[in-house]
């Protein structure tokens, strides 16, 4: 804990791919101590797999890489299981997994162009579980006039769409005692046959705010000033999301 070292991402010989994978252990320190490589072999598998096929974009990190299923050492996927019936109850160990039981949130930044304006990079907050939570899309451009389904609320003491993510991811791991609630997950809660799985659900939702966002973002690109159009799109994220958690859920954000 008293010095640092700067990896360069643009330097081929340590990032030979174009890009840096870090977990909870170091690779200039002592080898072995520390963990996370189970979860950043996975990491490196995803994301080798869509540079090569240039496939590595926002939707891929969100939907494929927060909510990866996989574990590269028992050579597991648990969407394997997703044929199943909903009644089912497909119960797995869930170790080491990208998500971890005790993950409370994923961020994706997304940069700007040399040319745009530093204030347009897109947060992508997946806040809560990332397997029952959907990504928002935020702006430092938007200022403190953060989506209401986002926001803190004190009523709730949470933010509307972290306490959903909360409730759901609940239901997914079933056992009570002791710590195994930690330890074993109902697959068939996440995708199922009758796709009526939380994460299948969550992807429908979001695969439309991710095609309105990067419309949003082109018109953003063009424009000086950009705060009003920000503060109108995330109207439209409150009413769009709140709508399909209750169609969707039948859940009142």
């Amino acid at each position: 804990n008293h010095k640092y070292i700067k990896i360069d991402a643009n330097d081929p010989s340590v990032a030979p791919y174009g890009y840096i994978i870090r977990t909870n252990f170091s690779f200039t320190g002592k080898i072995g101590v520390g963990g996370g490589y189970i979860r950043y072999q996975t990491t490196e598998k995803l994301l080798y797999n869509a540079v090569s096929t240039n496939n590595l974009d926002v939707k891929y990190v969100i939907q494929k890489v927060f909510r990866s299923l996989e574990n590269t050492l028992s050579n597991t996927n648990l969407e394997n299981f997703g044929h199943l019936n909903q009644t089912n109850n497909k119960i797995y160990p869930f170790t080491d997994f990208i998500p971890r039981y005790s993950t409370s949130s994923a961020v994706l930044v997304q940069g700007v162009k040399t040319s745009e304006s530093p204030l347009l990079a897109t947060i992508w907050s997946v806040v809560g579980f990332p397997l029952t939570s959907l990504a928002i899309p935020l702006w430092l451009e938007g200022g403190d006039n953060l989506p209401e389904i986002v926001a803190y609320n004190a009523d709730i003491k949470n933010s509307p769409i972290c306490k959903a993510s909360l409730s759901f991811k609940e239901k997914c791991f079933p056992s009570v005692f002791g710590k195994n609630e930690a330890n074993y997950i109902n697959v068939t809660k996440l995708l199922n046959s009758d796709n009526s799985g939380y994460i299948q659900k969550i992807t429908s939702i979001e695969n439309k705010i991710l095609e309105e966002t990067f419309a949003f973002q082109q018109k953003l690109a063009g424009k000086k000033t950009n705060k009003q159009d920000i503060n109108e799109f995330y109207l439209w994220l409150n009413s769009y999301i709140k709508e399909q958690y209750k169609t969707n859920f039948d859940y009142w954000l």
